[in-house]
């Protein structure tokens, strides 16, 4: 299932005056034997209840509930009490799954380690972080890491840099941004067939960051004594997907994290953008053309999570839009306050929205998912 949800709240860390569209699918499947590798369960279950007050949720809202909580604890289950009659009725468990998602993820990250919150049941430390503070998704391994090392073996979850870099000089932890499309790998960098550069209004590319946890880059990079659990390299993935369930993913359960993906996408800032809508960052830019990088200052306007927890075996996925990408609908409410579109112009015939899909079925081998994002989807 896909839901569709748009909320236009005040945070005052992140999406300052920036509302998001939520989606979140999933699929319903019996679960192949899994092995959860991740042992790293150091930011704890979430809390039952937030230390400050949060608003309550909509009188419409089934009253089973669970009781919103500003936390930097990843969620570790869809909570979807009973047996909904249709997809309509679990929607909103989803669509609460996707924003803790979304404010763990995006909670300030603890210094000096990888994926790790900063005192994740203090909500303070959320609402009051300055805009550009390093967040807990920006301190996950790139794909860079895994897949754009050429003959070198990717560097351990821990290590602050990787053998390679497309930006040789770039200070250790800075963001590099380097893909034009979100198909895009080190591996295929100039393959676009299944998914197109963006340009935004002010004639940019925009830019996409795909990062992984540390269940899912330790499962791809492998042990160090185990050549063939290299994931990594095709002639080790190919024979592994031809087993009875192919590859599995390490699957988050109540008790450990498991395989955690975020796609984000950037714009460039220009003189014309208030950065204060947007999480602004610096970021060395690289262009492909030139084959150099150059400092920048970028904004984010898209970010796609996907997690896979128990039972859903596609996983489960939430998307998250900044609001001034496209002109609000007409019936939209609360209205957002009135700004330039960065993506799609306001002068736009037509401007279409993501369908609700009630039920989708996805098939998608690891390595295309690794290195196309090449999913064919019936609903």
């Amino acid at each position: 299932m896909r839901t569709s949800l748009r909320r236009d709240r005040k945070l005052t860390f992140l999406v300052i005056c920036i509302g998001f569209l939520s989606l979140a699918g999933y699929s319903c499947q019996n679960s192949p034997p899994v092995n959860n590798t991740n042992a790293n369960a150091t930011a704890g279950v979430s809390p039952t209840a937030s230390p400050q007050p949060v608003p309550p949720w909509p009188a419409s809202f089934p009253q089973q509930m669970p009781t919103p909580v500003v936390s930097g604890n990843i969620p570790r289950q869809v909570f979807v009490p009973g047996n909904p009659a249709t997809p309509q009725d679990a929607r909103p468990f989803f669509d609460y799954f996707s924003w803790e998602s979304f404010i763990a993820v995006n909670w300030p990250a603890a210094s000096g380690s990888r994926g790790v919150p900063d005192q994740p049941l203090n909500p303070s430390v959320f609402f009051n972080a300055p805009n550009g503070t390093p967040v807990v998704w920006g301190t996950y391994k790139d794909s860079f890491d895994l897949f754009g090392q050429k003959d070198q073996r990717p560097s351990p979850w821990e290590s602050a840099n990787s053998p390679l870099s497309p930006c040789p000089g770039e200070t250790s932890g800075q963001k590099t941004l380097i893909f034009t499309t979100k198909g895009d790998t080190p591996l295929m960098q100039t393959n676009q067939a299944f998914s197109f550069p963006l340009v935004d209004q002010q004639s940019n590319y925009v830019y996409f960051d795909i990062r992984y946890d540390e269940a899912e880059y330790n499962f791809i990079r492998g042990q160090d004594s185990d050549p063939s659990s290299w994931l990594y390299l095709l002639k080790n993935l190919a024979p592994k997907e031809k087993a009875q369930f192919g590859v599995q993913m390490p699957m988050t359960t109540t008790s450990a994290l498991g395989s955690i993906m975020v796609k984000a996408a950037w714009r460039i800032s220009t003189p014309k953008d208030d950065p204060k809508r947007f999480y602004a960052i610096k970021a060395q830019v690289y262009d492909s053309t030139k084959q150099t990088c150059a400092p920048a200052t970028v904004l984010l306007v898209g970010l796609h999570i996907a997690h896979k927890v128990d039972p859903f075996t596609e996983w489960v996925w939430s998307t998250f839009e900044q609001v001034d990408n496209v002109p609000p609908d007409a019936d939209a409410s609360p209205k957002p306050s009135p700004h330039q579109t960065v993506i799609h112009s306001t002068t736009a015939r037509t401007v279409r929205r993501p369908k609700v899909v009630t039920t989708i079925s996805r098939r998608c081998r690891l390595r295309d998912r690794l290195r196309r994002s090449r999913c064919k989807s019936r609903a």
